[in-house]
């Protein structure tokens, strides 16, 4: 059976990655690993409209920003396919990880001063998920 030379990076995309420019750790690795590159945006949505089941901003709002990262990293040379996740970002990351067993997991928080899913108590859960490397890039 022939092994598949490109290697897989899910990477959990709050929103920086279409932000101020990639994560200079996430272009590195792509590059050094020459990856493909699979982009996973939670459909983050607040507490309350998560209680009266109002998706479809979230999902849309996520939507955009999968949109916007696909076009930010094709644009640099990367190859790069995504979908919307599911609004627990560790579902999201577990369900990427099931779907694409990628070799490594890179999670791009926000770089706001509204505290990320991350600050959460959610990483441990996160690493237990995917277990392959997990490596929280922060962006440029």
């Amino acid at each position: 059976m022939k092994q598949d030379q490109n290697k897989r990076i899910v990477v959990i995309a709050d929103e920086t990655v279409v932000g101020q420019g990639l994560p200079p750790e996430l272009i590195a690795k792509a590059r050094r690993q020459q990856a493909s590159l699979v982009v996973v945006c939670p459909a983050l949505n607040t507490r309350l409209a998560h209680w009266v089941s109002d998706v479809d901003g979230a999902t849309a709002a996520a939507a955009g920003r999968l949109e916007r990262s696909l076009a930010t990293l094709e644009n640099a040379g990367h190859k790069a396919r995504g979908q919307v996740g599911d609004p627990d970002p560790v579902q999201a990351l577990a369900d990427a990880v099931a779907l694409y067993a990628p070799e490594e997991v890179v999670i791009v928080p926000r770089q706001r001063s509204k505290p990320s899913w991350l600050e959460k108590n959610m990483v441990e859960r996160a690493r237990r998920v995917c277990r392959v490397p997990l490596t929280i890039a922060r962006g440029s």
